[in-house]
Protein backbone atom coordinates (compact mmCIF):
# COMPACT_ATOMS: atom_id res chain seq x y z
CA UNK A 1 0.00 0.00 0.00
CA UNK A 2 1.04 3.73 -0.74
CA UNK A 3 2.55 5.47 2.11
CA UNK A 4 0.80 7.04 4.29
CA UNK A 5 0.61 9.98 7.29
CA UNK A 6 -0.20 8.36 10.47
CA UNK A 7 -3.22 11.43 10.27
CA UNK A 8 -4.50 10.26 7.17
CA UNK A 9 -4.81 6.77 8.67
CA UNK A 10 -9.09 5.39 9.12
CA UNK A 11 -9.27 6.14 12.45
CA UNK A 12 -9.57 2.37 14.58
CA UNK A 13 -12.74 1.29 15.85
CA UNK A 14 -12.85 -1.56 18.57
CA UNK A 15 -9.47 -2.83 19.26
CA UNK A 16 -8.44 -6.55 19.97
CA UNK A 17 -5.54 -8.00 22.04
CA UNK A 18 -4.33 -9.46 18.90
CA UNK A 19 -4.26 -5.78 16.94
CA UNK A 20 -0.51 -4.78 16.60
CA UNK A 21 0.85 -1.15 17.50
CA UNK A 22 3.88 0.84 16.44
CA UNK A 23 6.19 1.82 19.19
CA UNK A 24 9.37 3.52 19.24
CA UNK A 25 12.55 1.99 21.84
CA UNK A 26 14.87 4.81 23.59
CA UNK A 27 13.53 7.53 21.56
CA UNK A 28 15.88 9.55 23.46
CA UNK A 29 19.24 7.31 22.88
CA UNK A 30 18.99 5.13 19.90
CA UNK A 31 15.67 4.87 18.53
CA UNK A 32 14.78 1.03 17.32
CA UNK A 33 11.13 0.90 15.88
CA UNK A 34 9.11 -1.73 17.03
CA UNK A 35 6.20 -2.95 16.93
CA UNK A 36 3.73 -4.61 20.24
CA UNK A 37 0.18 -5.83 20.49
CA UNK A 38 -2.60 -4.35 21.92
CA UNK A 39 -3.02 -6.91 24.84
CA UNK A 40 0.98 -6.73 25.62
CA UNK A 41 1.12 -3.12 25.69
CA UNK A 42 -2.27 -3.38 28.36
CA UNK A 43 0.23 -5.22 30.63
CA UNK A 44 3.27 -3.40 30.78
CA UNK A 45 1.65 -0.34 31.52
CA UNK A 46 -0.14 -2.13 34.24
CA UNK A 47 -3.92 -1.56 32.46
CA UNK A 48 -5.24 -4.94 32.78
CA UNK A 49 -7.05 -6.35 35.21
CA UNK A 50 -5.77 -7.69 38.71
CA UNK A 51 -7.75 -9.08 40.99
CA UNK A 52 -7.73 -11.83 43.47
CA UNK A 53 -9.78 -12.50 46.61
CA UNK A 54 -9.33 -15.23 49.79
CA UNK A 55 -11.57 -15.76 52.20
CA UNK A 56 -12.79 -18.59 54.99
CA UNK A 57 -15.67 -19.05 56.88
CA UNK A 58 -14.63 -21.87 58.97
CA UNK A 59 -13.18 -21.06 62.78
CA UNK A 60 -9.64 -21.96 63.56
CA UNK A 61 -7.11 -20.68 66.16
CA UNK A 62 -4.18 -19.35 65.74
CA UNK A 63 -1.62 -19.66 68.14
CA UNK A 64 0.29 -16.86 70.18
CA UNK A 65 3.58 -17.72 71.97
CA UNK A 66 4.67 -14.38 72.66
CA UNK A 67 3.12 -10.91 73.52
CA UNK A 68 3.11 -8.39 70.70
CA UNK A 69 4.54 -10.79 68.41
CA UNK A 70 3.07 -11.16 64.82
CA UNK A 71 2.05 -14.65 63.72
CA UNK A 72 0.77 -15.68 60.55
CA UNK A 73 -2.84 -16.43 60.62
CA UNK A 74 -3.51 -19.81 60.43
CA UNK A 75 -6.68 -20.12 58.64
CA UNK A 76 -7.29 -22.62 55.56
CA UNK A 77 -8.41 -20.17 53.02
CA UNK A 78 -10.05 -20.66 49.69
CA UNK A 79 -9.67 -18.52 46.46
CA UNK A 80 -12.72 -16.71 44.88
CA UNK A 81 -13.09 -18.04 41.55
CA UNK A 82 -13.20 -14.78 39.33
CA UNK A 83 -9.65 -14.08 39.76
CA UNK A 84 -7.47 -12.93 37.34
CA UNK A 85 -4.52 -15.32 35.76
CA UNK A 86 -1.63 -13.00 37.48
CA UNK A 87 -2.53 -13.41 40.66
CA UNK A 88 -2.64 -17.21 42.78
CA UNK A 89 -2.47 -18.72 45.98
CA UNK A 90 1.23 -19.61 45.31
CA UNK A 91 0.03 -23.75 44.85
CA UNK A 92 -2.73 -23.96 47.13
CA UNK A 93 -1.12 -21.80 50.27
CA UNK A 94 -3.28 -20.86 52.28
CA UNK A 95 -3.42 -16.67 53.80
CA UNK A 96 -1.48 -15.68 50.70
CA UNK A 97 -1.99 -13.70 47.52
CA UNK A 98 1.35 -13.69 44.78
CA UNK A 99 2.37 -11.95 42.09
CA UNK A 100 3.20 -13.38 39.10
CA UNK A 101 3.00 -10.91 36.86
CA UNK A 102 6.18 -9.73 35.11
CA UNK A 103 6.13 -6.06 35.46
CA UNK A 104 6.54 -4.64 39.16
CA UNK A 105 2.92 -3.22 39.75
CA UNK A 106 0.83 -1.30 42.72
CA UNK A 107 -1.62 -2.97 44.72
CA UNK A 108 -4.29 -1.90 46.99
CA UNK A 109 -5.23 -5.03 49.96
CA UNK A 110 -8.55 -4.50 51.60
CA UNK A 111 -10.13 -6.67 54.21
CA UNK A 112 -11.97 -7.73 57.02
CA UNK A 113 -10.78 -10.30 59.94
CA UNK A 114 -13.96 -11.58 62.64
CA UNK A 115 -11.69 -12.64 65.69
CA UNK A 116 -11.72 -12.89 69.55
CA UNK A 117 -9.17 -14.22 71.82
CA UNK A 118 -9.98 -17.62 73.22
CA UNK A 119 -10.32 -16.26 76.98
CA UNK A 120 -9.97 -13.24 78.95
CA UNK A 121 -10.92 -9.84 78.45
CA UNK A 122 -9.79 -6.94 77.03
CA UNK A 123 -7.16 -8.17 74.65
CA UNK A 124 -5.12 -5.75 72.06
CA UNK A 125 -5.77 -7.88 68.89
CA UNK A 126 -3.88 -6.51 65.98
CA UNK A 127 -3.28 -7.19 62.50
CA UNK A 128 -0.53 -6.25 59.78
CA UNK A 129 0.08 -7.50 56.32
CA UNK A 130 3.26 -8.92 56.02
CA UNK A 131 5.02 -8.31 51.97
CA UNK A 132 7.00 -11.23 50.66
CA UNK A 133 9.90 -9.85 48.26
CA UNK A 134 11.57 -12.60 46.39
CA UNK A 135 13.98 -10.42 44.39
CA UNK A 136 15.53 -9.58 48.37
CA UNK A 137 14.66 -12.92 49.71
CA UNK A 138 12.99 -11.23 52.69
CA UNK A 139 10.18 -10.12 53.91
CA UNK A 140 8.53 -7.19 55.99
CA UNK A 141 5.10 -5.73 57.43
CA UNK A 142 3.40 -2.90 54.62
CA UNK A 143 4.27 0.42 55.87
CA UNK A 144 0.22 2.00 57.36
CA UNK A 145 -1.50 -1.51 57.08
CA UNK A 146 -1.89 -2.48 61.16
CA UNK A 147 -5.05 -2.34 62.66
CA UNK A 148 -6.41 -3.29 65.89
CA UNK A 149 -9.46 -3.60 68.87
CA UNK A 150 -10.03 -4.22 72.23
CA UNK A 151 -11.72 -7.77 72.30
CA UNK A 152 -13.10 -9.57 74.74
CA UNK A 153 -13.20 -13.67 74.68
CA UNK A 154 -16.72 -14.92 73.80
CA UNK A 155 -17.46 -11.78 72.21
CA UNK A 156 -16.19 -11.85 68.58
CA UNK A 157 -15.62 -8.13 66.61
CA UNK A 158 -15.07 -7.61 62.80
CA UNK A 159 -11.32 -5.40 62.32
CA UNK A 160 -11.26 -4.45 59.15
CA UNK A 161 -7.78 -4.10 57.62
CA UNK A 162 -5.88 -2.68 54.29
CA UNK A 163 -3.24 -1.22 52.95
CA UNK A 164 -0.77 -0.70 49.67
CA UNK A 165 2.20 -1.90 48.17
CA UNK A 166 4.35 -2.57 45.25
CA UNK A 167 4.72 -6.42 44.24
CA UNK A 168 7.10 -7.16 41.73
CA UNK A 169 6.81 -10.98 40.15
CA UNK A 170 6.40 -13.89 42.71
CA UNK A 171 6.05 -11.28 45.97
CA UNK A 172 3.18 -12.17 47.92
CA UNK A 173 0.98 -10.79 50.65
CA UNK A 174 -0.20 -12.85 53.84
CA UNK A 175 -2.12 -11.60 57.31
CA UNK A 176 -0.85 -11.81 60.50
CA UNK A 177 -2.28 -11.06 63.55
CA UNK A 178 0.03 -10.22 67.27
CA UNK A 179 -2.22 -10.01 71.01
CA UNK A 180 -0.78 -7.35 72.61
CA UNK A 181 -1.56 -7.79 75.56
CA UNK A 182 -0.66 -11.22 76.68
CA UNK A 183 -0.26 -14.90 75.42
CA UNK A 184 -4.04 -16.09 74.57
CA UNK A 185 -4.57 -17.65 71.33
CA UNK A 186 -7.14 -15.72 68.81
CA UNK A 187 -9.91 -17.52 67.51
CA UNK A 188 -11.17 -16.48 63.73
CA UNK A 189 -14.10 -17.06 62.88
CA UNK A 190 -14.21 -14.74 59.13
CA UNK A 191 -11.18 -13.63 56.67
CA UNK A 192 -11.91 -11.69 53.77
CA UNK A 193 -9.06 -10.16 51.79
CA UNK A 194 -9.15 -8.61 48.35
CA UNK A 195 -6.25 -7.58 46.45
CA UNK A 196 -6.51 -5.20 43.53
CA UNK A 197 -4.12 -3.64 40.57
CA UNK A 198 -4.16 -0.10 40.47
CA UNK A 199 -3.73 1.46 36.90
CA UNK A 200 -0.81 3.32 35.67
CA UNK A 201 -1.98 6.72 34.31
CA UNK A 202 -0.40 7.42 31.03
Amino acid sequence: MADTKLTGLSAAGAIAGTDIMYVVLDPTGTPLSRKITFADMKSAAGLDPAHMAIYSETQDTTAISVAGTYVKVGMTTTVKADKTADLDDDTATSNRVKYLGASERHFSISGDATLAPDSGQNKIIALKLWHWDASAGSGSFVTGSRSQAVVDSGSAQSIPFGGDVLLDTNDYLELWVANSTDTNDVIFDHMYMFVQGLNIAI
